[in-house]
């Protein structure tokens, strides 16, 4: 079994840099399942090509305007020039815990076709302070859309992301697969987050945007095991 990695990417190097820690990490233990993972990073950030070539990933070189046409552009380049099993979406400022790659290849294995997480942290990277997202859908970062699924949606629809968009690009694939398919996303079950989401000056939803909807997103600390989370100051204890 392969999995190909959809990953856009825009500024915020060191945070990027702890993502794709992470995601080497992840990589790792899916090795340990049997599991193949190869990474397409999109964008075109300076410097970007060679931070690719040093962890071993694909380089798709691309403009972030629109955010949507980069995301279509990427994911089409990957469906011509990459053999894979699953598609599995990423984002350059997530941690996945410890042990989602586990959780993820026991569901793969079993043959789920569209599989993610409903749940994550919303991490303000200079303070530290912590929200919850939880019980509003789904989180596209991890999510793993089996190859079948993405291929009828574009024969069906034409693309996976809408050109013109620049934000809510999770959104619209989640709606644009699901009108191709009568299958519903399995989530995996945790009872805490198994996603970190670490919000910076450079965030199209913003970590302020949440704080200031606490009963929507409340308040909360950090439960599990990141690894890379020390990476941030207010976690380097």
């Amino acid at each position: 079994m392969k999995i190909a990695v959809h990953f856009p990417v825009y500024k915020r190097p060191r945070i990027r840099n702890i993502a794709m820690d992470a995601l080497d990490r992840v990589r790792g233990q899916f090795l340990e399942h049997g599991i193949e993972m190869e990474v397409c990073v999109i964008g075109d950030d300076a410097g970007l090509a060679a931070v690719c070539k040093k962890r071993n990933y694909i380089h798709y070189e691309v403009g972030n305007h629109p955010v949507g046409r980069k995301f279509e552009m990427g994911l089409r380049y990957m469906l011509r020039h990459m053999q894979f099993d699953y598609l599995m979406e990423y984002c350059s400022d997530n941690i996945l815990r410890n042990d989602w790659a586990d959780k993820m290849a026991k569901e793969l294995k079993a043959g789920r076709a569209w599989v993610a997480h409903a749940a994550f942290y919303i991490v303000d990277s200079k303070t530290g302070q912590t929200h919850l997202f939880s019980g509003r859908g789904q989180s596209n970062v991890g999510r793993c859309t089996s190859r079948k699924l993405v291929e009828a949606c574009q024969k069906h629809r034409g693309h996976c992301y809408e050109y013109e968009l620049m934000s809510g690009l999770d959104a619209c694939f989640r709606t644009n697969i699901s009108r191709c398919t009568d299958q519903l996303t399995f989530l995996l079950k945790s009872e805490t987050p198994m996603i970190v989401d670490i919000k910076s000056e450079v965030n199209i939803n913003t970590f302020r945007g949440f704080a200031n909807k606490p009963d929507r997103f409340p308040p909360t600390e950090v439960v599990g095991d990141f690894p890379e989370l020390s990476q941030l100051k207010p976690f380097n204890f």
